[in-house]
């Protein structure tokens, strides 16, 4: 048929440098995209952890307006914890199936819903309630956002080690957990409504990343005919004597964690007659950034010397505290 056409009126095959250029332009593109939807992942990974800490420096604020104690804000971190790990089991693998990004955006969302939960019923049923939704959250959102981060790092990244995806992913979970108290103890000491601005910051900043995770690429493709949900399986890997010894090293590197994000605000309060938010809110953080710090000056070292180094350093850090 083309051949009856006149030569004007024949489509013109493009020349090879001209679609040698387009691949480029589209592959420049494609991997440019993957680079920043990785950057947008991990300051939403960022953002959904540190929302978990904002109450930190705000317990004694509660204790003095709702006259609770120590006790109490235990209780409220149990909570808080077990929506964690209601969140790992239950949907810390739908990722896996339904997608990394409708998952982490639900994610942000439930901690979108936990903020207006903190501001529309202050009392302490509703720090209850907003705790574990906030737990909920945070365990989706962490191993969803960790394989996210995963993928997007191997595709755009396709000739390069895992180091830089192993890092940000570090850095954004732990660092994420100093930069919640940090942020709130500063709005709680210099911003009016003390309990409450918080709250609404991280509301607009969650709601902001979900936005920006929803433009985001997919990078798991979905099964044409979806298995039946499971309940996520707990499985041991390298034997039971490696496992148990880095499950206990992680129970002691969580409890000096929930130690500090749960009663170290009011220890400042009452022992060192320091009231500010913000003070307590930096001190939270230190913790935080050391061990941030600490994870990359021994990130050459094998994993039982690290293992030593971080339990003698949790060790020597509590029996100074004492």
């Amino acid at each position: 048929m083309w051949s009856r056409l006149p030569a004007l009126c024949r489509p013109r095959a493009a020349a090879p440098g001209v679609s040698l250029v387009r691949v480029r332009l589209v592959t420049w593109f494609r991997e440019g995209t993957r680079r920043a939807g990785f950057g947008v992942v991990a300051v939403a990974f960022t953002v959904a952890v540190a929302f978990s800490t904002v109450p930190t420096p705000l317990y004694p604020l509660y204790e003095r307006r709702d006259g609770f104690g120590a006790f109490t804000v235990t209780v409220v971190f149990a909570v808080y914890a077990v929506g964690v790990v209601a969140g790992l089991v239950f949907a810390g693998h739908l990722s896996d199936r339904a997608g990394r990004r409708p998952v982490l955006v639900a994610a942000l969302l439930s901690e979108v819903a936990a903020a207006s939960l903190f501001l529309a019923w202050p009392a302490l049923p509703g720090l209850l309630a907003a705790r574990f939704v906030t737990g909920l959250g945070v365990g989706t959102a962490t191993p969803t956002a960790t394989a996210y981060l995963q993928d997007l790092h191997a595709r755009a990244r396709p000739g390069e080690g895992p180091g830089r995806f192993e890092t940000v992913s570090s850095a954004a979970n732990i660092g994420g957990l100093g930069v919640g108290p940090l942020v709130a103890g500063l709005l709680a000491a210099y911003a009016p409504a003390p309990v409450r601005t918080p709250y609404a910051v991280f509301a607009v900043l969650l709601a902001t990343a979900a936005g920006l995770v929803l433009a985001l690429p997919e990078t798991v493709a979905r099964p044409a005919r979806p298995s039946p949900y499971r309940v996520q399986r707990v499985r041991v890997h390298g034997g039971p004597v490696l496992f148990g010894r880095a499950v206990a090293c992680a129970w002691s590197g969580l409890a000096v964690f929930g130690l500090f994000t749960s009663l170290a605000p009011g220890f400042v309060a009452t022992a060192l007659h320091q009231d500010s938010p913000a003070v307590a809110g930096s001190i939270v953080f230190g913790v935080f950034a050391a061990a941030v710090l600490g994870e990359l000056l021994s990130a050459p070292l094998r994993p039982a010397a690290r293992e030593a180094m971080g339990v003698a350093a949790e060790a020597v850090g509590c029996g100074a505290v004492a």
